[in-house]
């Protein structure tokens, strides 16, 4: 159970701490090490670089020295293109809970491609059955509509929300992640930052967009009475992440959530929870169910598809809904309703594999059961650095589990000297994340680590050696 005041005297005991590196014999191998584990990896990554900007596509793949070229992803593990087995904590950034390739899934989705096709553009079935799937697991959701991507699903989230209160502001959360669209990219990954992440973005693109710092209650209940007051363009939604903001780097304390439930019901203003991650994840019923706290709003992405393509979803009560046709409830040309389109939004291929990826995560307890394997692994883990007298730890909230060996995320910004420490910070868990990898394990940017229905105990016990 993850305790928040262990947290606070964890992560000030860290921060607080000078930067810890490997020690230099360590380092000075990193290059070597990699070369002779990785050679066909280092002939494909130079490759790339003619064709994608720094060579690597993905913000989460190994950066440094240079990027790990993955042939095939099965059960709990990735395989190279040299043949090196890593076992993989990453899970395409989230989604994957049963494991890679499960077979269930894999035969039932080529079973559908092979007799009704990967796509029609119009309306099929197995949108149906995805679409029922979800709605039974989550009480607050009576309706939705497919999108391609969490991105997009936040984008239309914030959509319905204005129309349906007639006001233009969002408040959003200082490092929490809801994707690259224009309104989202203002306060990201660290609190406190603003605008430092918007390059190429208009600043009018994120004007309606508020951010009060993580577990600031008194912040968001000021911006929710300053921006609703008679003549004010009024705020239409707060958005967050349940369990803290990028994946619960930064963790809500005790009944945070309860309140902002709370303020935004004194202030009509609509709650978006983004459940891209927790999803299927903390609980069949997302964070809401594990939490106990409704949303209004319910945006979902690559969980839902379970790495196959095109997966996202927003689903609200039907009274939001309708705002998809028209304020007055029916469809009409010319009357008040949100407009969103994507013509590879709920493919057969994408719902197929949400409909019996839901049933096979049920069926299986695979959340309890990835739970249990996170608790094992954060526990050994914190005995690990202990018997060490390192300042790192571990913290997990159900199958999400965050990895603090750098610091980095808990720097205070308002520092002389901040943002050189932040650097020096990140820099170390790159190299942190390139030592792991040449130990076969793959992490979310040696920060973060989720795990699945197959990470057993000898994966566990393995991964621990690799440490």
């Amino acid at each position: 159970m993850f305790d928040y005041d262990d947290f606070i005297q964890r992560i000030s005991n860290l921060r607080d701490s000078p930067p810890v590196e490997a020690p230099n014999n360590v380092l000075k191998d990193i290059l070597p090490r990699f070369d002779a584990k990785f050679p066909t990896s280092k002939i494909r990554a130079e490759e790339m670089k003619k064709y994608f900007p720094g060579g690597v596509e993905h913000m989460n793949a190994v950066q440094w020295p240079f990027t790990v070229i993955i042939n095939k992803a099965e059960g709990p593990y990735l395989y190279d293109l040299d043949g090196n087995q890593l076992i993989d904590y990453l899970m395409t950034s989230g989604p994957c809970i049963l494991g890679h390739n499960y077979p269930e899934v894999r035969d039932y989705v080529i079973d559908v491609i092979r007799e009704n096709g990967p796509a029609t553009g119009v309306m099929s079935e197995y949108e149906l059955k995805a679409a029922k799937a979800i709605c039974d697991s989550f009480k607050t959701v009576d309706q939705i509509r497919f999108y391609q991507s969490g991105s997009e699903a936040n984008v239309a989230a914030v959509r319905y929300a204005r129309l349906y209160t007639d006001k233009q502001k969002i408040i959003k959360m200082g490092g929490h992640y809801h994707g690259w669209a224009d309104q989202f990219v203002y306060d990201l990954h660290l609190p406190g930052t603003g605008p430092m992440f918007s390059h190429g973005i208009p600043r009018d693109y994120y004007k309606h967009t508020l951010s009060v710092m993580p577990n600031d209650l008194v912040g968001l209940e000021e911006k929710l009475k300053k921006h609703n007051a008679p003549g004010k363009k009024g705020v239409a939604a707060v958005i967050l992440e349940p369990c803290g903001g990028d994946s619960a780097t930064f963790p809500h304390a005790p009944g945070y959530l309860k309140r902002v439930r709370e303020l935004c019901d004194e202030h009509d203003t609509l709650l978006i929870f983004d459940e891209v991650v927790t999803g299927f994840r903390l609980g069949v019923g997302g964070a809401q169910e594990y939490y106990g706290v409704d949303a209004d709003i319910t945006t979902l992405g690559k969980i839902i598809g379970h790495e196959y393509p095109s997966a996202g979803a927003m689903g609200a009560r039907e009274d939001i809904m309708q705002m998809g046709l028209g304020k007055g409830g029916t469809d009409s040309e010319v009357g008040e309703k949100v407009f969103t389109a994507g013509t590879m939004a709920g493919t057969n291929i994408t719902c197929a594999a949400a409909y019996k990826a839901i049933e096979c995560i049920k069926k299986t307890n695979t959340i309890e059961v990835a739970a249990k394997a996170a608790d094992e692994l954060s526990t050994k883990l914190n005995e690990l650095f202990a018997q060490y007298e390192l300042p790192f730890f571990t913290y997990n909230i159900q199958s999400i589990l965050q990895l603090r060996m750098s610091g980095f995320c808990a720097v205070d910004l308002t520092k002389t000297g901040a943002l050189e420490e932040t650097l020096i910070r990140r820099e170390n868990s790159t190299k942190y994340m390139a030592l792991l990898t040449l130990e076969g394990i793959n992490t979310l940017q040696a920060i973060r680590m989720y795990t699945c229905l197959q990470h057993d105990k000898e994966i566990i016990d393995k991964t621990i050696v690799g440490f």
